[in-house]
């Protein structure tokens, strides 16, 4: 993350996750901070560099029915959708979102019915 704390304030306002954690360098920099919504914990850390390398990271949801209220509730709050929820032709439906800093999580689950291809 370049900016730890617009990433911390984005997951936790766009994204509904809450902080729980933080954990602080010997110069007292924010190093990296743990954030939990729903039984998923992620940890963000400080980026050290400008590289290009991006995180694709898929998120599995059980019931998949909640996908929708996800979508919902990102759209409200502002998120960087990508792609809302949509059944792929692995028969798995993903809805794709970005953070700040351009990385991709993928929030997926089982097919649906109504979200077939046709």
């Amino acid at each position: 993350m370049l900016d730890i704390q617009q990433s911390v304030d984005y997951y936790c306002q766009k994204l509904g996750f809450s902080q729980e954690w933080i954990h602080v360098d010997q110069v007292g920099n924010t190093a990296m901070v743990g954030l939990q919504r729903n039984g998923i914990e992620i940890f963000l850390d400080r980026k050290l560099n400008q590289s290009e390398f991006r995180l694709q990271l898929y998120i599995e949801l059980d019931p998949t029915n909640m996908l929708n209220d996800l979508h919902r509730e990102f759209e409200q709050n502002g998120a960087i959708i990508i792609e809302p929820p949509k059944m792929r032709d692995w028969e798995w439906t993903v809805m794709v979102v970005s953070d700040l800093d351009s990385n991709i999580l993928k929030f997926c689950g089982d097919e649906r019915e109504d979200l077939k291809p046709i």
